[in-house]
Formats: structure tokens, sequence, C-alpha cells
């Protein structure tokens, strides 16, 4: 009998008149992950994982049909037994679960982490096993993942994974397979020979990928439980997904296509044309084949913050990025800059609606944030910008198109916290600016420099703008972002400003740009502590401005 089919309880609801059988849970998943992978996922995707496309999307289907075999396993069934006990006792016509468990044992196995132990266990390579062990949240450690080729007196929690009979092993064994080999005709492998090597970026862009596809599929508004009578034969699943997606109604993805920025474009877009320092660097973007990281340092006044939006179009088009990240050093930086991207996001498109977040712990209180409207609107003649309730988990926000947020949204992806990959993934999707990098300090430079590794390693566009920085910072950053340990000297002692510092692939580039602004004269003078107040009076006096360094 195929009991994965028919008996497997995936999910049950707040009473024990609900519930769902796990092969459905496991279509839903399905159907989610092929329409994340259509039509949410930006095209690059593919080349942010470092893995063919027809690879990447094979292997992000079986992931979501296999993701939770670890409930086919007496612990789990078990566990969830008290909330469907009819569906349970039909479960044990067939298969021997034990009567009592150990509830310490049972925490000690969480069912991601029995479904990576059991794929190892079917042949499924290390690297891909371990994204289903992850999808929730947490990574397992390797002592927490057992092998279950061993011994039988070597299994720790044997019980939680084969029961107490030999007849029992054999049924679970038989469903696991059947699960498996299911999922690899599904997706389209032969075997799991086929099975491709993941590195560590397409993990953990397929995690955040997976976890996006099972919250959604979870979620009882889009995919709602079935009758404890009903055991899930007779569904539809293209139909249960398609009323659940128009459902979800997620807005289209934002896609540019800009390849030139026109002086007429730029003064459409930002109200005024632009600058000789903002066409020049304008230029060296249209012009860079492969761009990756480029670090602004000018004055205050001369324009980064749209010369930055600028760039993000073009890098975003070139790159076939799918949305922005703008962060900022502090909330009232983050608040004082958000109205000009509003200003900038309701120009880009007048066919499609936009997702948009405002990411700090007090955006709640944001008025602007707060005004903008929640859901599609129906007026036509609203701004095109909406804030989507699915994005408005904090796990999720950075999911959205357009996330204006403080730094340490950005920063958090160099350090290991749960669901760690939601934000891996909506940062690699995106083409991200960091404003004012002058203003960090040491401690906030080296999570900088770990994220960048990351955005490196994805090819997401990387804009830095600062006031100035010190060459050896400038090119420590650069470094990172290319992964490289040593570069050129000649970079390190470029004292030009304002300073434009690119990478084009793997190669550095560095450009003194043209500035008209008014330039001003600073006078260093050495003095006794008996001359200042005679010195300060004096340029006071004059118009002066004075700067005491003691």
């Amino acid at each position: 009998m195929e009991i994965c089919n028919t008996l497997y309880v995936a999910k049950s609801g707040a009473d024990t008149s609900h519930w769902l059988p796990l092969r459905v849970h496991h279509k839903d998943t399905d159907m989610v992950m092929r329409y994340l992978l259509s039509d949410f996922v930006s095209d690059s995707f593919a080349d942010s994982c470092g893995i063919k496309r027809y690879e990447i999307e094979k292997t992000a289907v079986f992931l979501a049909l296999v993701h939770d075999i670890g409930k086919a396993s007496p612990g789990f069934q078990y566990k969830i037994s008290f909330s469907v006990p009819e569906r349970a006792a039909k479960l044990k016509c067939f298969l021997d679960i034990p009567e009592r468990m150990d509830a310490k044992s049972i925490k000690s196995t969480p069912h991601a982490y029995m479904g990576e132990a059991i794929l190892n266990y079917l042949g499924c390579p290390e690297s891909i096993s371990v994204v289903v062990g992850s999808h929730h949240g947490v990574p397992a450690e390797n002592y927490e993942i057992e092998d279950l080729t061993e011994d039988r007196k070597e299994i720790c929690n044997y019980r939680n994974y084969f029961g107490d009979t030999e007849n029992s092993r054999l049924l679970l064994e038989n469903s696991w397979k059947e699960i498996f080999n299911e999922a690899l005709l599904e997706a389209g492998f032969a075997s799991a020979d086929e099975l491709p090597t993941l590195n560590s970026q397409a993990q953990m862009l397929l995690c955040g990928l997976l976890i996006t596809a099972d919250w959604i599929a979870s979620n009882t508004d889009y995919f709602p439980l079935i009758s404890i009578d009903d055991n899930g034969d007779e569904i539809d699943q293209e139909m249960r997904a398609s009323k659940a997606l128009n459902k979800l109604a997620f807005p289209e993805r934002w896609k540019s296509e800009k390849t030139v920025y026109s002086d007429s474009e730029f003064e459409s877009t930002f109200g005024f044309l632009p600058r000789t320092l903002q066409k020049r660097v304008i230029e060296i973007v249209e012009c860079s084949s492969n761009p990756g990281l480029f670090i602004l340092e000018a004055p205050m006044g001369c324009g980064k913050t749209e010369t930055a939006l600028a760039v993000a179009e073009l890098t975003a088009s070139k790159c076939k990025k799918n949305g922005l990240f703008f962060g900022m050093p502090t909330q009232a930086t983050a608040n004082g800059i958000f109205p000009r991207i509003i200003n900038w996001a309701e120009k880009q498109s007048e066919e499609f609606y936009h997702t948009v977040q405002l990411k700090h712990g007090s955006s709640a209180l944001n008025e602007i944030f707060q005004r903008i409207q929640h859901g599609i609107p129906d007026e036509e003649s609203d701004s095109g910008l909406i804030v989507h309730s699915w994005f408005c988990d904090s796990k999720k926000s950075c999911l959205s198109d357009f996330v204006t947020a403080t730094v340490d949204q950005m920063l958090m992806m160099a350090l290991k916290r749960r669901h760690v990959m939601l934000l891996h993934l909506g940062l690699s999707e995106k083409v991200v600016i960091i404003d004012e990098v002058h203003a960090y300090d040491t401690y906030m430079n080296q999570y900088l420099e770990r994220a960048l590794q990351w955005l490196g390693a994805y090819h997401t566009p990387v804009i830095l703008l600062s006031a100035t920085l010190p060459s050896k910072r400038r090119m420590s950053l650069v470094r990172a972002y290319l992964g490289k340990k040593r570069s050129d000297e000649c970079f390190e002692k470029n004292i030009a400003y304002p300073l434009l510092t690119w990478t084009d692939g793997g190669e550095i580039k560095q450009e003194s740009l043209p500035y008209s602004g008014r330039k001003k004269i600073v006078e260093i003078k050495r003095c006794r502590d008996e001359e200042l107040h005679n010195i300060i009076r004096d340029a006071v006096d004059a118009g002066g401005c004075v700067g005491i360094i003691k």
C-alpha cells in the first residue's frame, strides 16, 4: 500500500476535524515553487547561485517535493496524532507507531533534521539534503544529523525514524523511496546521480526560496486544510494552487530596462539636469560590461543620492536584478531619505504596481509609510506603490521590490541567525545602495566586509556612497567584494577627490571625477595655548570657521 499517498499527516488544524496529507502539502509547495521560479525571482537567480538555470530550477522543484519527508516518521506522526486522532488511527492500521514516545527524544529530532538524515540515507548529495535540514531557518550541527546507515544500536533516536518493528522499518523505507523517486521524476531527474552538487551560494538562496514556498503553501488562508474524512485523492492541485496564488496576489516584480540615461530622462526623474559629476558616473556605468561594486566619494550636495538611483536603474538592467535596497546609518536618516526613494519609485512603472517597505524598529510610526496603500487599490490615479501584507513580516520585508532601511538590516546577512536565508535571497535579487559609509565604526565595518563578500559572490551590484574614505579602507571594501586578499598599490595611494572606484568583472578601476562646486581653502596652523584666543577671534571676525584639534 502507498502509505505516503494516503495516510501520513502533514498538518492539522485548531480542532480535530481538519488535516492535510503529506502528499498534498508537498504538491502545494511544488506548485508555489514553480510560480516563484517563473514570476518571482529575477532572471539572474541562477547566476547568483552559480549553477545553470535548468539545473537550479529542477533542484528547486525536487526540494519542494521532499522538504517534509521527515514527517513520514514515527516521531512526527506520534506527535501530531494528538491533534488528529482519527487519521492517526488509520495510519496505525498499517504502521507500527509506538504507543508512547519520549518527548525529549522527539524534540531533539525535528522533522527538518530528520528529513536531512533520511535524504542522506537514500543517497541524496549532502549539499542538497542540508537545504531540507535548514528549511525551518537553522542548519543542524553535524552531531544532530544521524547516520541511518549505521548499526541500529549506534542510532540514538532509532525509534523516531524506524519505529520498533522490522515491518515498520520496511514500510517506512518504502515510503521514503516512493517520495524520493517520485520527486526525482517530477523534477526531471532520471536518478539521484543526476542531482547537482550545490555550492554555498546555491544552498543559501535555494533554502531562502524553499522557506518562501513552504510558508506560502502552509498558509491555510491560501491552501486550506481538508475534512478529516477526505483522503485528498480528488484534489485538483493545479486549480487549488491557482486559487491560492490569485488570492495571494503578488504584484509584478520591478524590471529595469534602462541601458542609457539621457539628460532629459534624468531631469524627468529627478527634476533637474545632471551635473558634470553625475553625467560622468552614468557614462562609466553605461560602458561597463559586468558592473559590480561602485564606491562614490564626493562632497555633500553634489547629488550622490540621485546618481546612485540612476546607477541602480542601469545596473539592475545589466545584471537582471528586480529590486532596490537603500541603507542608511540611522532611523532618522532612513526616514529622511524615504520620501526621495518614494518619489523615484513612483516613476519606475506606469503599468504595474510595485511593493515598498521601510525597515527599521520605528517604521510603524512613519506617516509617509503608513499612508501608502495596503493592497492593490482600485483608483487609477494612485502612486503605483503598495505595501503588500505578506512582506510586512520583519523576516520577509527585504523580499519587497523597494526597501529603505537602516544599514544594520543589511549587515545581518553576515550573522548566523534564524531565517537569514530570506535576507540573502532578498538582497541577492536587488541593487544595494549604502549611504554615508564613512559613518561606520570598526565593529560595523567588519560586518560590512563580510556582507560584501556574500553580495560579491551573488554578483549583486553594490553602490557605496561616502563624503570621503581613507584609501586603505576603500580598498579593503573592494577586496572584500571581489574575494581578493591583495590589490594593486596604485589604488591604495590614490588621493584624488571626488573619486569613483569600481569593479568591472574582476578588474578594479578608478577615475577622478570633475567637480564644479564651490572650493574651500583649509589652512592648518599650529599654535600654543596662549595664542589660541586671538587666532579664533581674528578668524571669526574675517568670516571664517575654526576647528580645534588638541
